[in-house]
């Protein structure tokens, strides 16, 4: 099973529940009420950044290079989406600093995606099938 622009792994429904998996999360503590802070300041920004780094680190493991912009771009519009939809819930409010932050993580994941990062989920996979076991690749 390959999605179009995927790469050929083994696993490729593990890494794509897992993907859909951290969306689902991220939308949900989006909405939430009353989120920990740290003693940090700025700590939701840097909670915002490493979310949506993580997010796209993740998806860059799955699809080939040529695919990355796509992903940047819809987790940029998620990110977007979800602080206007925060507007409609009383104890949220828009920030387009934490747009900003979201844009941020995404960014620095897809420089190091394109730079060998994006390869991850590959290599664990030759790592966990050995050697000698490929998947015809």
């Amino acid at each position: 099973m390959t999605a179009a622009g995927a790469q050929q792994l083994r696993y490729m429904r593990f890494w794509l529940a897992g993907g859909w998996l951290l969306v689902f999360l991220a939308m949900v503590m989006s909405v939430l009420p009353g989120l920990p802070t740290f003693t940090v300041q700025y700590s939701d920004k840097i909670f915002h950044a490493t979310t949506y780094f993580i997010l796209m680190t993740w998806f860059s493991g799955i699809y080939l290079p040529s695919r990355f912009w796509l992903i940047a771009l819809a987790l940029a519009l998620l990110g977007v989406a979800l602080e206007f939809l925060q507007t409609l819930f009383p104890y949220r409010f828009f920030d387009s600093w934490d747009i900003a932050a979201n844009i941020s993580g995404v960014a620095i994941a897809w420089l190091l995606a394109a730079n060998g990062m994006g390869n991850w989920c590959r290599l664990i996979e030759r790592r966990i099938d050995g050697p000698g076991n490929e998947t015809g690749d």
